[in-house]
């Protein structure tokens, strides 16, 4: 029996992708969940701009919230002139992978090894460099978040992030109301979670490719 969710490939064109699903699932495609039908309607994706990222399902299902309803776990939202981007839960996935490095750097850094020795080969020749990645992670994590966000934002993110407090201090401290506080830092996780991931030249995520680099 055929994947009744089986999406043809975004690459291909509108005919391509519609016959795809006629052969597999007949006439009875139409009745499937819109978000599945949007993959298959949309027009020949943009190309990117040199230096885009670009996001592809395979990268962003693993991430996605299975029960949000903007994505339906695909990961991917449909944006302007049938551009697919992230959807703000995996965003808000990348920020919370990278908090947990930062905090689980910040909690055991007397029992991590400081500095690391890496090796580049390119053919015959070899290169090693040394660096202490941790701290280097740490700086990058902080810095970038400074760059990023506005004063106010910072403001929740050291409050709530870097120090720890909840959200009834967080309140009393910046003068707001729990609504407004957790829509801040529901921003703050998506404005985040995106530059961590586009960041140039060098990404904070994925955190293995950031940590194996040297």
């Amino acid at each position: 029996m055929a994947d009744a969710y089986a999406i043809p490939p975004i690459t291909s064109t509108l005919k391509e992708r519609r016959a795809a699903l006629q052969k597999a699932h007949g006439e009875s495609w139409r009745r499937y969940p819109s978000v599945i039908r949007s993959h298959i309607k949309t027009k020949e994706q943009p190309e990117p701009k040199p230096g885009e990222v670009q996001w592809s399902r395979s990268e962003t299902i693993a991430l996605a919230r299975h029960q949000c309803t903007a994505c339906h776990g695909l990961g991917l939202r449909r944006g302007r002139a049938g551009k697919f981007g992230p959807c703000n839960c995996v965003l808000r996935a990348i920020f919370r992978a990278c908090f947990a490095r930062y905090r689980y750097i910040v909690q055991y850094q007397d029992r991590i090894r400081g500095s690391a020795t890496s090796i580049t080969r390119h053919g015959r020749d070899s290169r090693y460099s040394w660096g202490r990645k941790n701290e280097e992670y740490l700086a990058d994590f902080y810095l970038t978040a400074k760059r990023t966000l506005t004063e106010p934002e910072f403001s929740i993110f050291r409050l709530h992030f870097l120090l720890g407090a909840d959200w009834r201090a967080c309140c009393l401290r910046l003068h707001t109301d729990r609504g407004a506080f957790f829509h801040a830092v529901y921003r703050i996780e998506q404005k985040l979670g995106r530059v961590f991931r586009e960041l140039q030249p060098y990404a904070l995520y994925p955190l293995d490719d950031y940590f194996s680099r040297s």
